[in-house]
């Protein structure tokens, strides 16, 4: 098949006037044309769903191969560069004919990212290499969307999104002591929006909550001042575009761009920040900015009463500091507020960290940054070394924390595997680390992973190193989907 054919399946026999469909029929569909089947009455041979569209219309319309019929489901073949593909469908139907969940999972049934990108268009482009220090030639690549993505499309990556994040999948991990023997784990993956991704920030965040606050102010003082800002950054679709896709590609260059012209201005400037969805798809930022070297020069503070009536602290109208913090983001509005304590302000960012609750915006927030694979959420250096804590977003089970709840243990070794599905590990193995006397088929299980992987040393991280501990990812053989 070529790449400009798209072939349909006919799964259930029908008529189309004086056109009979038969159960096995394949038909085939020349790039730039059109073909009209009834819905649930075929499906695609091949995965080509960047190419496609679907629409449903309740007008009589005319196949390319004859015939009338009232409601059917349009699937459009489109040369690749088409202008017609950046086109909005009218009534969208659910795109279930066009990617199948098998499409979009490996072998053993589990959702992969790779796949889900190769469905909707998420590419990875060469824009550039150069040399080295040592000779070679680095590219440079990006990613990029082949087309923009439709509203059934944005709805059918967030249900991928709550599947992957339902699919329990575990991480095996084999620690190697010094006297040769081996202690096993199954550590369950954090996956943004799952019980153990939530548990872990929680964890990790808890310093700031129940550490002694810092107090900036009281509303009873005459004279308010404070040194830190919740700042929430929107995007204006005039100014940044009318695709959101392209735009959560290019957010994190937005963010960084903002918050140099603030360290360009203020010196020191340490921040946490959480990336959100709204209803219309495009991101959002919400931010603590403590501006370190205003500390002792903090920012004035008024008191504001809104619209609704109630009353909020921020720098005053005339401030140059405000003109100058808003004017930075120049991709839309971009609201300021005084932070009066650190207590409630960062439970305030906790929840759009967390994803506590679920639909809505939390779910397109989490699918957002699932699918751009964005950071979530970040805590600049600055900010770390002020509270004196470290943070970090959980994308697998955290080994320096593995390694610490057994540190009586001598490891100088760790195999990292590929991760899993739960069902694929005995659920009396399912533990946090299994120790001594393991079942006997459990070396047996190892040494197969190590049969179908290669192993490639990677750099440990500094708490590892220090103990001289080496880690080695293993990796399976590129056979099948995996």
């Amino acid at each position: 098949m070529t790449s400009n054919v798209m072939r349909l399946r006919i799964v259930k026999d029908f008529n189309d006037c004086d056109l009979e469909f038969k159960t096995g029929q394949i038909i085939n569909v020349p790039s730039g044309h059109t073909v009209y089947v009834k819905m649930g009455m075929a499906e695609l041979v091949d995965p080509l769903p960047t190419l496609l569209q679907i629409k449903k219309t309740t007008v009589p319309v005319k196949t390319s191969l004859g015939g009338l019929q009232s409601e059917a489901t349009t699937c459009h073949a489109l040369r690749d560069g088409d202008a017609t593909r950046h086109r909005a469908c009218d009534e969208v139907t659910s795109p279930g004919l066009l990617i199948n969940d098998e499409d979009l999972q490996n072998d053993e049934g589990y959702y992969r990212l790779c796949y889900v990108h190769s469905a909707f268009g998420l590419l990875k482009s060469d824009v550039g290499s150069y040399v080295d220090e040592k000779g070679f030639t680095r590219f440079v690549t990006v990613k990029v969307l082949d087309h923009r993505l439709s509203d059934a499309e944005w709805d059918r990556i967030d249900e991928v999104s709550l599947a992957w994040r339902d699919q329990r999948e575990v991480l095996p991990v084999e620690f190697v002591l010094r006297d040769g023997s081996a202690r096993h784990s199954f550590s369950v993956v954090p996956k943004r929006g799952n019980d153990v991704y939530v548990k872990n920030i929680k964890r990790q965040l808890d310093v700031f909550i129940s550490g002694e606050p810092l107090v900036f102010f009281d509303p009873s003082w005459g004279k308010k001042s404070t040194p830190m800002l919740y700042i929430t950054c929107t995007c204006d679709h005039a100014i940044v575009g009318e695709d959101p896709g392209v735009v959560w590609l290019r957010f994190g260059k937005m963010w960084n761009n903002f918050i140099s012209k603030l360290r360009q201005r203020y010196g020191k400037t340490a921040y946490i920040r959480a990336w959100q969805s709204q209803n219309n798809r495009y991101p959002h930022v919400h931010c603590l900015v403590l501006f370190v070297d205003r500390i002792k020069d903090p920012f004035n503070v008024v008191e504001w009463v809104n619209k609704d009536g109630s009353v909020s602290y921020r720098l005053p109208a005339n401030s140059n500091d405000r003109k100058f913090i808003k004017n930075a983001w120049s991709f839309g509005f971009c609201d300021v507020k005084c932070i009066q304590d650190t207590s409630s302000s960062f439970k305030d960012l906790l929840k759009y960290v967390t994803r506590d609750l679920e639909g809505g915006e939390s779910v397109k927030t989490n699918s957002a940054v699932w699918f751009f694979q964005k950071r979530s959420f970040a805590v600049s250096d600055e900010f770390e070394k002020f509270f004196k804590a470290s943070v970090k977003e959980p994308e697998v089970p955290d080994l320096e924390h593995l390694c610490m709840d057994n540190s009586n243990m001598d490891i100088v070794r760790i195999n990292v595997f590929p991760v899993m599905g739960v069902r694929f590990v005995p659920e009396t193995w399912q533990k946090t680390l299994i120790c001594e006397d393991p079942p006997p088929d459990l070396a047996v299980f190892f040494d197969h992973l190590k049969f179908v992987c290669d192993e490639t040393e990677c750099k440990p991280s500094k708490e590892l190193s220090d103990r001289g501990i080496r880690v080695f990812v293993w990796r399976k053989r590129k056979e099948g989907k995996y």
